[in-house]
């Protein structure tokens, strides 16, 4: 039983907008509703959520989370019937303070990946539709992070020290992580291949269901500053393991502290203390009595003669490492096989279909970057000279029976 009548109010209206908002979506979308008539379905709830907070002003993210679904939902109707970014929010009283009381500086006074994905558990979670497919994309978000946080968290135990990788524990560590980037990169091949049904394979979300989802997650107009919708490339522990293993370069750095505005204080926090970290590759080259400052130096036959040398539990842990690399960049580069398909192929396929004309386009990405500008991180991962060299070297010494 709960006792905090606040508490108490902010359940009911979850619950509220959990059964009311995607059935007021899709009736919007699916033109059994105007846009004014959704306007008036949803201003009761906001009404009430803002009258709570005038009560008692505080940060609040369940708040934060009910009011940007709810304004999101908004925005994707307006800029679907020609409206820009931000009018909806002018027919909608008191959500900007809402918001951005909710936020309190915070972090950004809109719905942010963590808020849609990660800290979405409810059975079933908070949606825009409550359609079959939109669950299958949250579920599989949800699944992709905690895969990641399992890699990170097990590189991040070799950084610190807690174990060593001249050790048979650090093969070890290294081998789990290998497993969850594995399973990662499955899913992701999964995605599009999916599952057998009568003898006929289907995919897990197909390109017009990805597209109708995608369309939700749009861009909104808070106090005058512009916002991106709910992007999962901006979750931190996506972002980190670049960082951590070695693969990131200037221009990655740049590009992640482009979005740190929506992302949580905490976060933030971790993503800086990875950033400041000494990835693994350096660590496994230093270990080896080189000098990871000046790769030009070192070619794969030197990297392998001096890996011989090493003690086998490092051996060890360079093939187990090396193993990792080949999953973490197949599965970006699965990540690249799933743009193609979902999004350049179904505008070149079927042109009709508006993808273009829709409020998050088909060529870019929901934050706006370019599928260059994601090509570009793949190729990041897949050509750094540090990393190349290791796992070539790697693969020499194996040969050689090692």
């Amino acid at each position: 039983m709960n006792d905090d009548p606040r508490a108490a109010v902010l359940d009911g209206l979850s619950i509220l907008v959990k059964e009311k908002l995607p059935l007021c979506n899709t009736d919007c979308r699916d033109g059994k509703i105007s846009l004014e008539k959704w306007i008036s379905e949803i201003r009761p709830i906001i009404t009430q959520i803002a009258t709570l907070i005038h009560r008692k002003p505080e940060p609040d993210m369940q708040i934060l989370q009910i009011l940007g679904l709810i304004l999101t939902s908004g925005e994707r109707n307006a800029q679907t019937s020609g409206k820009q970014p931000g009018w909806i929010v002018t027919q909608l009283p008191r959500i900007e303070e809402a918001l951005i009381i909710s936020a309190a500086g915070q972090r950004a006074p809109v719905l942010t990946a963590d808020l849609y994905w990660e800290e979405n558990i409810g059975q079933p979670p908070l949606s825009f539709t409550a359609e079959p497919y939109e669950f299958f994309f949250i579920s599989a978000v949800r699944r992709q992070t905690e895969l990641r946080r399992q890699v990170n968290r097990d590189i991040r135990a070799l950084l610190r020290g807690h174990v060593s990788l001249a050790t048979a524990e650090g093969a070890s560590v290294l081998r789990a992580a290998t497993h969850a980037m594995s399973l990662a990169r499955t899913e992701y091949i999964g995605f599009h291949n999916g599952n057998s049904v009568g003898g006929e394979r289907r995919p897990l979300m197909s390109p017009a269901e990805f597209n109708t989802m995608r369309s939700w997650l749009v861009p909104t107009v808070i106090n005058g500053e512009e916002y991106s919708g709910p992007n999962a490339a901006y979750i931190g522990e996506m972002a980190v393991t670049d960082y951590l293993i070695g693969t990131a370069d200037e221009e990655y750095d740049q590009y992640v502290r482009g979005f740190e505005r929506y992302q949580s204080q905490p976060e933030i926090s971790q993503t800086g203390k990875d950033r400041d970290c000494t990835p693994l590759v350096t660590i496994f080259i230093e270990s080896l009595g080189l000098d990871p400052a000046v790769p030009e130096k070192f070619e794969v036959d030197e990297l392998a003669r001096r890996l011989a040398l090493a003690p086998p539990s490092l051996i060890s842990s360079a093939k187990e490492f090396a193993n990792f690399l080949g999953q973490f960049v197949g599965s970006s580069g699965a990540h690249i096989g799933l743009i193609r398909v979902y999004l350049e192929r179904y505008v070149e396929e079927a042109p009709s279909n508006c993808a273009e004309q829709a409020p998050i386009k088909a060529s870019t990405g929901v934050g706006g970057h370019s599928h260059a500008h994601t090509r570009r991180l793949h190729e990041m991962r897949r050509a750094s000279p540090l990393i190349r060299n290791f796992v070539a070297a790697t693969k020499k010494l194996q040969a050689r029976g090692f």
